[in-house]
């Protein structure tokens, strides 16, 4: 029963009909490129877009580097259209020197059209896209697609490119002349720099491109990984308790971060100021000390460190850093008589300055010897001095500290007025 059954199984399929294979043709574009006299622009020819259409339907085809598209197609009637490219006018679509309207495509045969545009001129835009960190540093493997530039030139050229998965955008066969580059705001970026032709421009800047040349663009965006810093403005007199009735607008601060970013603020009537967008990372800030005041302490909220002016701080990606600057009104530096040999003093210095810079308040310059300070951590003098080859491993002062300075004649010390 079962080798009747396969019988019939094989008898039923012995005339099941067999598709036969429909009979096609072949077209194919050529591309070619003309300047404004006619002559042949050569270069990369691919990306050009066409549609055909005929009994077979409609159909996409895209050139090679070559400026070659071929499709296969059921015969007949077709027509052919071109995608628009900003920057190129279609002269016309030819079978040998005929220019043609519609086509036929015969079966087994190829039917060669050539397209022609005429371009502007052959010159070339060439832009690249970097991301980097808070440092300037370039990151190599940061995704670099999808950035947006807008392009004009002459005679009312204008077009916006997309930069792939590399970081490239590209413009060619355009006229000589002046034209301008800006990237469009992309969320969650900054533009950092732009450079045209290795120098740095602004965004939306002009420039000139020749005949057969390319200008290269490099546009450097930082990923907007920031923080806010909060600076507030506190006013003491000379025994360091607050002045309530003192002014506090006007006090400026600079806050800079790697060499990419530096910005700068100023305190409002209630003595707060805020810049934004910080980068995340190792800032220095900075005051500016109006005449008639002089640095007190600079201290991040949470902290009691006095950080110095300048002073160093971390920023986190959307922290707020608060930080409170006090300055001392009054007298800004007062004298101290040094008679020679070496002078028990006090430094009033804000903790941390340069040993240095305590050095250069001793006049005539020529008188300093040294300046000691008693370590009670290693139980030695740590000094400073001028004289070459002498010990200098005392390298910061803080305030308050008891210093000894010794000169080798009769001089003044100026100090922060205490």
């Amino acid at each position: 029963m079962a080798g009747l059954l396969v019988l019939l199984l094989v008898s039923g399929i012995r005339h099941v009909p067999v598709a036969t294979a429909q009979p096609v043709g072949t077209i194919s574009v050529q591309k070619q490129l003309q300047d404004a006299q006619g002559n042949p622009v050569t270069g990369d020819l691919s990306g050009w877009t066409f549609n055909v259409s005929g009994p077979g339907g409609t159909f996409s085809m895209t050139t090679n580097a070559q400026g070659m598209a071929t499709i296969g197609v059921a015969p007949g009637t077709y027509t052919i259209t071109e995608q628009p490219r900003a920057g190129a006018q279609l002269v016309g679509f030819f079978i040998g020197n005929t220019p043609i309207a519609s086509f036929q495509v015969v079966a087994g045969q190829t039917t060669s059209i050539t397209a022609i545009n005429r371009v502007a001129g052959t010159a070339a835009i060439q832009i690249s896209k970097q991301i980097v960190d808070a440092t300037g540093a370039v990151i190599p493997t940061a995704d670099r697609s999808g950035f947006q530039f807008t392009i004009t030139g002459p005679g009312g050229f204008s077009q916006t490119v997309t930069t792939d998965a590399l970081g490239n955008a590209s413009l060619t066969n355009l006229a000589q002349g002046t034209y301008t580059v800006t990237e469009q705001p992309r969320s969650g970026y900054q533009l950092v720099t732009l450079l045209v032709n290795n120098v740095q421009v602004p965004n939306g800047a002009s420039f000139t491109v020749t005949a057969g040349g390319t200008v290269p663009i490099v546009a450097q965006n930082r990923a907007a990984t920031t923080g806010t810093i909060t600076f507030t403005k506190q006013v003491v007199d000379a025994q360091g308790n607050p002045v309530p009735t003192a002014s506090r607008a006007g006090f400026q601060f600079t806050v800079t971060c790697g060499t990419t970013f530096s910005q700068q603020v100023t305190t409002d009537a209630t003595g707060t100021a805020t810049v934004t967008n910080v980068p995340a990372g190792s800032c220095t800030v900075s005051e500016t000390v109006p005449s008639g005041f002089t640095f007190a302490s600079a201290v991040v909220s949470g902290t009691t460190a006095n950080i110095g002016n300048p002073g160093t701080v971390t920023v986190a990606t959307g922290q707020t850093l608060s930080i409170t600057v006090t300055n001392r009104q009054g007298a800004a530096t007062e004298q101290v008589q040094l008679f020679t040999g070496c002078n028990n003093v006090a430094s009033t210095y804000p903790n941390g300055t340069p040993t240095s810079q305590v050095a250069a308040g001793v006049s005539p310059a020529s008188a300093l010897i040294a300046i000691w300070r008693f370590d009670n951590a290693t139980q030695r003098f740590a000094g400073y001095s001028p004289i070459p080859g002498a010990p200098n491993d005392l390298v910061t002062l803080n305030r308050a500290d008891a210093i000894f300075i010794c000169v080798n004649a009769p001089a003044t010390f100026t100090r922060p007025a205490i």
